[in-house]
């Protein structure tokens, strides 16, 4: 049997998870064309992390208040992450990204873009949404 979390709770949940875990997690673009999935590791998302000139992951500290979503589950988002390619070729191909702690050593997620692969020009921010859900299965 399986322990359900009403929806009150989830929102809690994710509040506590966005003051101890979002507000310090980095984000980090891979560029190797990776489907996410339960085995995925963070040796591999590291070692397909992005190098394009002007590049560093991004520090997630502006996350929206936890509200229930669509899925039924406690959603929150950030608007955050910005990343721009700053030599000839931009950002080459982007397949998604992933989630770690600051310094890298923790993994909390990963996901690939609908689209993949993207590529923006020399100097294009490349800007997007996180949604970050928590979910009680039954």
């Amino acid at each position: 049997m399986a322990l359900v979390v009403p929806q009150d709770s989830l929102v809690d949940c994710l509040s506590a998870w966005i003051s101890s875990v979002l507000n310090s997690c980095k984000i980090r673009l891979f560029v190797s064309n990776i489907t996410p999935g339960s085995s995925t590791t963070l040796a591999s998302l590291l070692a397909a992390e992005a190098t394009f000139s002007g590049y560093s992951p991004v520090l997630l500290t502006t996350w929206s208040a936890p509200t229930i979503g669509g899925s039924g589950g406690a959603d929150t988002l950030c608007t955050q992450p910005s990343f721009t390619g700053t030599a000839l070729g931009g950002t080459g191909n982007l397949y998604g990204y992933f989630l770690t702690n600051s310094g890298g050593t923790v993994y909390y997620g990963a996901e690939r873009f609908a689209s993949a692969p993207l590529s923006f020009a020399q100097n294009t921010p490349f800007n997007f949404d996180v949604k970050y859900t928590f979910i009680s299965q039954s």
